[in-house]
């Protein structure tokens, strides 16, 4: 092994000063496994994330995330309400099915509606929204780059949180809508009408509980208990979580993960390049050289259409 690495890493005598590494035949392996690595990340785009069970993932996968940031900031981490879920998917459903992307549908319906409309009554509610997005860190990152969304996931005045992902057409081309809805529960109406996020109600049972009462009466809103968030650009981290599973972390994380890989591949071509041109600067073999240099450039190139397409394509508001 150590023979071997020897051969393939470092300009020695025995292999006549040419890291195997850099060598034609080694080239031709390692833009294989870019490619096999963009091959992977373009499957999960347009397969895999078209599946309700990333969907599932990716919603708990943002809860989580959402209380990790709470935790790092003295916050007390938010309930999920199977309620707001409920509300926030039909309002999901509703940018997909019809393509449009704001707090307000366009024919002026709100973000309060929604709530309303599920039986939740509030006494401060906000919402976050994003498109376009394959990968939970960039929706993070992004969301907490803008004053009014990070003013949402770090609110105090908030307890729980539902979060609805749906699959449908922006901008002619297929995405990703995520809606998350905040919320803390005004327990005196909602026990008027006995509809709490802690109801005993299964959810098929709460259906039909639902369609057989009328809608809950308008709450008066303050401006002091609602946050929407605005308009901002979208950048990228990761956010580490360690209640995350390493299938969730898969799954939900393919930009963060390629990179990674994509890093590692180049730190060792790197690696070996800058070996190769400090060892016997009388034997510098000019095409292994290039050959190094043009895995490298390959590479740049490919992170940043990876991030063009996966992040600066994605909004939020």
């Amino acid at each position: 092994m150590k023979r071997l690495i020897t051969r393939y890493l470092f300009p020695r005598k025995e292999n006549d000063y040419q890291p195997h590494l850099l060598q034609r035949k080694a080239m031709f392996v390692l833009f294989a496994v870019v490619l096999g690595i963009q091959s992977l990340l373009l499957v999960h785009v347009s397969l895999v994330s078209r599946s309700p069970y990333f969907a599932s993932i990716l919603e708990s996968v943002l809860i989580e995330s959402t209380n990790v940031k709470r935790t790092e900031n003295s916050r007390s981490a938010l309930v999920r309400s199977s309620i707001l879920e409920k509300a926030a998917q039909r309002k999901a459903n509703d940018m997909a099915e019809r393509g449009y992307f704001s707090h307000t549908t366009p024919e002026g319906k709100t973000p309060w509606q929604w709530f309303s409309e599920g039986g939740y009554a509030f006494l401060f509610a906000g919402e976050n929204l994003a498109v376009d997005f394959v990968d939970s860190t960039d929706v993070m990152y992004a969301w907490m780059q803008s004053l009014s969304h990070r003013k949402n996931i770090l609110n105090n005045q908030f307890t729980e949180v539902g979060i609805g992902i749906a699959q449908g057409t922006y901008k002619n081309r297929s995405a990703i809508f995520i809606v998350q809805f905040f919320g803390r529960p005004n327990l005196s109406a909602s026990a008027k009408t006995s509809f709490t996020s802690s109801s005993p109600f299964s959810a098929s049972t709460l259906d039909v509980f639902v369609s057989e009462i009328s809608p809950p009466s308008p709450i008066a809103i303050n401006e002091s208990s609602v946050v929407l968030g605005e308009e901002a650009g979208n950048i990228f981290e990761d956010v580490s979580n360690t209640k995350t599973s390493m299938l969730k972390w898969l799954l939900t994380r393919p930009h963060i993960l390629t990179t990674y890989l994509y890093f590692i591949l180049a730190m060792l071509v790197s690696f070996v390049l800058i070996f190769k041109l400090t060892f016997n600067m009388k034997r510098q073999h000019t095409p292994l050289i290039v050959n190094g240099l043009a895995i490298l450039t390959v590479i740049v190139l490919i992170l940043l259409l990876n991030q063009y397409i996966l992040v600066s394509s994605g909004a939020i508001s």
